[in-house]
């Protein structure tokens, strides 16, 4: 993966002249924070779906599990394994 400053014109994402790029290919963009309006119901909506997407997901359960033992909880097994 390679990051590239470049520029956004609001209908495109213009890069830099002098850099060489593949014919084709997937791309991630990221736009700076200070450049984007953090009220914009556009803006929310977006971050409310990236957020639910790596936070409500059944693979982080057993991170879940590990809290409540820690806390002292007992294990879903009956038993608190870090006592």
């Amino acid at each position: 993966m390679i990051a590239v400053k470049a520029k956004f014109d609001g209908k495109q994402i213009i890069l830099p002249e002098d850099f060489e790029r593949p014919e084709a290919g997937d791309v991630v963009v990221l736009f700076d924070a200070d450049d984007w309006r953090t009220d914009d119901p556009a803006y929310l909506k977006a971050a409310e779906e990236a957020l639910a997407k790596v936070w409500d997901n059944s693979d982080d359960d057993i991170f879940n599990t590990m809290l409540g033992m820690r806390r002292g909880c007992p294990s879903p097994h009956g038993r608190n394994l870090l006592s």
